[in-house]
């Protein structure tokens, strides 16, 4: 069966909802507005979390967990889309099984002189840059580009005053996206989406598909939005795919930073170094209750304790050229240094 992650929203009777078209689109312009105006859209920092695992041919091939630093450069960042940057404090990391390894095949014919990659780049910041290109794409930002329909009443949630909400892009041309979002109908704002249809840059597939779902969950904090939880499942040659986060409450701050910093820590989500785990006594997933179909297919010489442990204390992903020669990509020490020394200047905020 397919693995799922517990940001999924309920869906119950809650007895039909009668909207005229004039109604409804207007209360989602109204929404649209609303999030434009409670939207964080300044720079801040927060805790949180995240989870990347995936099967290959209905065996788990990699599982990863994590603790990170949220930074939101705010949207005037150097990059319009990649105002969001994570900051990982803890991986743990599972080593990696051939099947997985063998799905990478549009790095290797895209960069032939590599023979080898030991990994594919996290999939924690595409699922970030996904998100951002709903904001800016979306109905949130262009309720007239979509049409909108009072979502079944199997879909419809049990919690009161709240309404689902089907949208569908209007036109065929340009980024599409397709799904429903659960409306607080008492002040007229966005609880949570559910995306049927998203497109999605897949870090091991080296290319956009545009078959993923996503789930996200909007917080509220002293009245502005942020995001709360995000979720991407893909589902490709054989391969179940799902990478997810959680962040806490915003803190607001605003520093400088030079062009060269930003991409700095771009280069780090990238390809991170994974900070050094001494010892582990008992591993407690936050995202998986049941762990023991993971042991069973990664286990083998080493338990998950020790595979976290071994492949901390070094790059995320490297590549081996055909004279043997190790590359580490775009980064380098410096790149590591800088991001270790904004991961505690983020510390020191949120203390």
């Amino acid at each position: 069966m397919p693995y799922t992650l517990d940001l999924a929203v309920a869906e119950t009777n809650n007895g039909s909802n009668d909207l005229t078209e004039r109604e409804l689109n207007r209360l989602m312009r109204s929404v649209s507005d609303n999030y434009q105006n409670d939207i964080l859209s300044e720079q801040y920092v927060s805790e949180g979390e995240f989870v990347e695992k995936a099967r290959c041919g209905g065996k788990w091939c990699l599982f990863t967990e994590g603790e990170v630093y949220l930074r939101s450069y705010g949207y005037d960042a150097t990059v319009e889309v990649g105002n969001f940057i994570l900051i990982p404090t803890v991986i743990y990391k599972s080593d990696r099984t051939d099947k997985w390894k063998a799905t990478m095949d549009g790095y290797e014919s895209t960069f032939p002189d590599f023979k080898y990659l030991s990994d594919t780049q996290p999939g924690k910041h595409a699922l970030l840059t996904g998100f951002r290109f709903f904001e800016m794409n979306g109905p949130l930002n262009h309720p007239r580009r979509y049409r909108f329909s009072v979502s079944t009443e199997e879909q419809q949630p049990d919690e009161p005053g709240l309404l689902s909400i089907d949208f569908v892009s209007n036109s065929s041309r340009g980024t599409t996206y397709k799904g429903r979002m659960l409306i607080s109908t008492e002040v007229e704002r966005v609880q949570r989406i559910i995306l049927d249809q998203v497109p999605f840059h897949s870090m091991n597939f080296f290319r956009w598909h545009n078959n993923a779902q996503s789930k996200i969950t909007f917080g509220y904090c002293n009245g502005r939005a942020y995001l709360s939880e995000i979720s991407t499942r893909l589902d490709h040659r054989e391969v179940e795919y799902l990478v997810a986060a959680r962040f806490g409450k915003p803190i607001m701050h605003d520093w400088e930073t030079t062009a060269r910093e930003y991409f700095r820590i771009q280069n780090h989500t990238a390809n991170p170094w994974v900070p050094e785990l001494v010892s582990l006594d008992r591993f407690e997933s936050r995202f998986v209750s049941d762990l023991s179909a993971i042991r069973a297919d990664l286990e083998h010489e080493k338990n998950l304790e020790q595979q976290f442990v071994d492949n901390s204390n070094q790059p995320w992903r490297y590549n081996r050229k055909h004279n043997g020669e190790i590359h580490f990509g775009h980064a380098g020490e410096a790149v590591f240094e800088y991001a270790r020394t904004v991961a505690e200047k983020i510390r020191k905020v949120l203390e």
